[in-house]
C-alpha cells in the first residue's frame, strides 16, 4: 500500500481550510499543514480543533510564501517516507475529491508528477473570471518554452502530486520559493526527465481572496519564464546533449546574423548612396532569415518529441 501525504501550505486561510480538511479521503496516510506565519494563526486553529493523528502542523517562523512552504512540506514527507505527496491548498478552490484522479496516473507507473487543468474540458472552467483565462493562455504558451512540456496547460495550477522518485532527485533549494514555485518546479523536472501529466479539474471559486495580483505578477512570470528557457537550452542542447535541436539552433543563429549584417550594410550603402539595391542583394538578405525560421520550426519541433516518456519511477525500479 503506498503511503501518501498531503502538504497543506496555509495563509490566511482560517475561515476555509476546515472545509478542506474534512474532505480529506481516508486513504490518505499523513497531512502536513504548513503554517507560513498566518496573521490569522490558522496553524494554531487546526492543532487546537483537530484531534485527527495523521495531521501534523508546521510553523515556519518567517513567511516563505507558497513555494517555500510547500518545500518544507516536501522535506517533511521524504523525512517520513511517503511515497506519493499530494500539494492542496487551503483556500478551498481545489476539491480533495479529486486527489483519486490527480494521483492514479502516479499510482500506474505512467507520471512521476500531475497536476490540475482547469482548461482541460472546457465546462470546468466555465466559472473562471475572464482575466484569469486571459492571462493562462499567455502564461501557458511561455511556460511551455520555458519547461520544454508541450503537453501541459495552466501551469499556475497548485493542485499537484508527485512521485518520491522525482521529488528526491529535485534540488528543491533552486526552486523558487514565492509565486513562481509551480512554473519552476516544472522547470526543474524537466531538467531531471520527469514525466508530466495534466489531469482535468474544475475551477472553484467563492469569496476568498487570491494572494497573487495578475496585473503585477505578469511581468515577473514573463522574466523569469524566459531567463529559464535560455537555461533549459543552453542544458538540454549543448551541456549535456548535443542534437539535431542543437544543430537547428546554431544554423538559425548563423542564418539570422548574416541576414542582419548583410542586409544592414547594404541598406546602409544604399541610404547613403541614394541607390537601390539590385534584386539580388534584396534576395541573398532575405533568404538566410527564411532559413532561419525553419530552422527555428525545426527546432520546436524536435523539442516537442523530447517531452520525457518513460517516468522516473520505472527507470529507477522505484514504485
Amino acid at each position: 500500500m503506498k503511503k501518501i501525504c498531503i502538504v497543506m501550505p496555509s495563509y490566511k486561510s482560517r475561515d476555509k481550510i476546515s472545509c478542506v480538511i474534512d474532505k480529506i479521503p481516508d486513504y490518505v496516510s499523513r497531512i502536513f499543514i504548513v503554517d507560513d506565519k498566518c496573521p490569522q494563526e490558522t496553524g494554531a486553529f487546526v492543532s487546537e480543533n483537530y484531534k485527527d493523528k495523521r495531521i501534523k502542523v508546521i510553523f515556519n517562523s518567517k513567511n516563505l510564501g507558497v513555494g517555500g512552504a510547500t518545500i518544507r512540506g516536501y522535506e517533511e514527507a521524504i523525512n517520513e517516507g511517503m511515497d506519493i505527496v499530494v500539494k492542496i491548498d487551503s483556500d478551498g478552490q481545489m476539491d480533495p475529491d479529486e486527489i483519486e484522479i490527480l494521483i492514479n496516473p502516479i499510482l500506474l507507473g505512467k507520471a512521476d508528477y500531475t497536476k490540475g487543468n482547469r482548461f482541460y474540458l472546457v465546462s470546468d472552467s466555465a466559472s473562471m473570471p475572464i482575466v484569469r483565462r486571459i492571462g493562462n493562455l499567455g502564461l501557458s504558451f511561455i511556460t511551455k518554452i520555458s519547461t520544454g512540456y508541450w503537453n501541459i496547460f495552466d501551469p499556475t495550477n497548485g493542485f499537484t502530486a508527485i512521485h518520491k522518485s522525482a521529488l528526491s532527485k529535485l534540488n528543491l533549494k533552486r526552486i523558487s520559493s514565492r509565486f513562481f514555485f509551480e512554473s519552476d518546479m516544472l522547470f526543474n523536472l524537466k531538467l531531471i526527465h520527469a514525466v508530466v501529466i495534466d489531469v482535468p479539474m474544475k475551477a472553484i471559486y467563492g469569496d476568498e481572496k487570491s494572494n497573487l495580483s495578475i496585473r503585477n505578477s505578469l511581468g515577473v512570470f514573463f522574466v523569469k519564464n524566459i531567463r529559464n528557457a535560455v537555461k533549459r537550452i543552453v542544458y538540454q542542447y549543448f551541456l549535456h546533449d548535443f542534437n539535431p535541436g542543437s544543430i537547428s539552433l546554431i544554423l538559425a543563429a548563423i542564418f539570422s546574423i548574416f541576414s542582419f549584417f548583410f542586409g544592414g550594410y547594404n541598406f546602409y550603402q544604399s541610404v547613403v548612396n541614394g541607390t537601390l539595391s539590385s534584386s539580388g542583394t534584396v534576395m541573398l538578405s532575405a533568404l538566410p532569415l527564411f532559413f532561419s525560421v525553419q530552422f527555428i520550426v525545426s527546432f520546436f519541433n524536435y523539442d516537442y518529441t523530447s517531452i520525457p516518456k518513460i517516468p522516473l519511477q520505472i527507470l529507477l525500479g522505484d514504485r
